[in-house]
Parts: structure tokens; C-alpha cells; sequence
């Protein structure tokens, strides 16, 4: 159970190429645990990822590493409801060159790994 508005500093161990990004993503989910597929993708989430307030930290360094995250604060502003059945998924990025993009694109954003919580927890006023 986390307080919306308290901190909470959420910590890794990584050892990436150099130029990547990490976001933060809060998913409120059906039932009391992640049901993640194979390719990543989270089957029983509800609605789209909610901006976590945690906004591509830059550049994620070898060996651990940790951000405060405010618990429920949105990108735009604002703080998510109360309940108790949301996920928080970690992604790491970085910008793709020409050979790792659409041909019509000069740049697009690479993911290289994701994780997301194991269980679902609740967030209280």
C-alpha cells in the first residue's frame, strides 16, 4: 500500500549500452496480479498507461542506480485515483538509428527491456 504524493525510490542493478532512458509507467490491472505475456505486454491491463511522473530519466549508468518516484503524480499534472489493483512497468529505451527504424523515419525509440511489478498493489489518499 502506497500514499499518493509520498516518495518512494524505486532502485536497479543494470549494465545498458550507453544513451539509454528509463519511464516509469502505472497500469491499473483486473484482478491481484500481472498477467504478462511472453512478447512483454501486459493482458489484463485496463485503459492505457498512465504518465507516472517519472519522465525519461537520462542516461541510466552501469551498476545500480534509483529515482524517488512520486507515488500517483501524472506527467500532465495531477494524481490518479485510489484503488487497489494497480502495476508499475519500468522500460528502458533509447533512440534508434537509421538501421534500427522504419525507413520513412529518421529516428524512433528502441525499447530494450521491461519490468513490471509482480503483484499489484493499492494506492491510498
Amino acid at each position: 500500500v502506497f500514499k499518493i504524493g509520498d516518495k518512494v525510490r524505486i532502485t536497479w542493478e543494470a549494465n545498458p549500452p550507453p544513451g539509454v532512458w528509463l519511464d516509469l509507467e502505472l497500469f491499473e490491472i483486473s484482478g491481484d496480479k500481472p498477467n504478462i505475456a511472453s512478447n512483454g505486454q501486459c493482458l489484463n491491463c485496463t485503459g492505457g498507461g498512465l504518465r507516472s511522473g517519472v519522465q525519461a530519466l537520462s542516461p541510466i549508468t552501469n551498476g545500480a542506480g534509483g529515482i524517488d518516484w512520486e507515488v500517483g503524480k501524472l506527467y500532465a499534472g495531477g494524481y490518479v485515483k485510489p484503488g487497489s489493483h494497480y502495476i508499475l512497468k519500468a522500460n528502458i529505451s533509447k533512440t534508434g538509428g537509421p538501421s534500427e527504424c522504419p525507413a520513412k523515419f529518421a529516428g524512433c525509440t528502441v525499447d530494450l527491456g521491461v519490468d513490471w511489478s509482480d503483484a499489484a498493489f493499492s494506492l491510498t489518499n
